[in-house]
């Protein structure tokens, strides 16, 4: 069952997050993953609650598991230091629908 990665963000430093990015890409490469999404300006249409930000990415991987693999993988852990200062918000995994 596939599984996604969601992040709802606000981008503090634009030069880090370029960084961080470069430095991922390679590492989701890696375990498959495949980016379905990238909006710097995502519209709420409901709830109460403010998110913590505008931009939201959302990425497919073949399972819970293979996401957690790379997210706990060297490649991906080396690429998180490049992050620190460039997002403020949050970041989860939701599994798909059996098919």
């Amino acid at each position: 069952m596939a599984a996604y990665l969601v992040g709802i963000q606000t981008i503090v430093n634009n030069d880090a997050l370029n960084r961080y990015i470069k430095a991922a890409l390679p590492s989701m490469s890696e375990f498959g993953a495949k980016p379905l999404a990238v909006d710097l300006g995502a519209e709420v249409l409901e709830g109460t609650q403010k998110p913590p930000g505008s931009r939201v990415v959302i990425v497919e991987f073949e399972s819970k598991e293979k996401l957690l693999d790379w997210y706990n993988s060297d490649g991906y852990q080396t690429a998180m230091r490049e992050r620190v200062g460039a997002l403020d918000g949050f970041a989860l995994v939701a599994e798909g629908l059996p098919n």
